[in-house]
């Protein structure tokens, strides 16, 4: 299969977030890939481009947001690109495993910070955070499953 690429190109904002995230959703369905598959794949867009928002433009309306996508054979890429502020692959790893750390005597106090990201590093098969001409870059890659024949036509017994 030869890859399909597309790009979607949103402003700095949580709304259009999820709506690229459920537009990445509806692809994944009308190509019959695994609910689970598609479930993680929307669960860990929506929590990259979220972050994007919130941390490359603190929250900020008005910047833009670059979704690649490229379906391939078999799998996903997905890329969030920003121009807003950097951070580093090792940071967010950082993130993730104190995110990782739970404390189950505190259950009522989990901190916010960097559980997207261990949703990211725990729901994708790959991630990378890097810069490319300038540009901050989050990769993330996810092989999907084809949806077996009966649930994709509950009618095939």
């Amino acid at each position: 299969m030869k890859p399909r690429c597309f790009r979607l190109t949103m402003d700095s904002n949580v709304e259009d977030a999820v709506m690229a995230s459920t537009m990445v959703r509806g692809l994944l369905e009308q190509l019959r890939i695994a609910g689970r598959d598609t479930n993680m794949v929307e669960l860990c867009l929506t929590e990259a481009l979220v972050n994007a928002v919130r941390h490359a433009y603190g929250g900020k309306s008005g910047f833009e947001v670059y979704l690649d996508l490229e379906m391939e054979a078999g799998a996903i890429a997905m890329e969030i690109i920003t121009t807003g502020v950097r951070t580093t692959r090792a940071a967010l790893e950082a993130v993730a495993a104190k995110a990782a750390r739970v404390d189950a005597a505190a259950l009522d106090n989990l901190p916010e910070d960097g559980r997207g990201m261990l949703i990211i590093s725990r729901g994708m098969d790959e991630w990378d955070y890097f810069q490319r001409g300038g540009l901050n870059v989050l990769r993330m890659r996810k092989i999907l499953t084809n949806a077996a024949p009966e649930a994709q036509n509950p009618a095939v017994r």
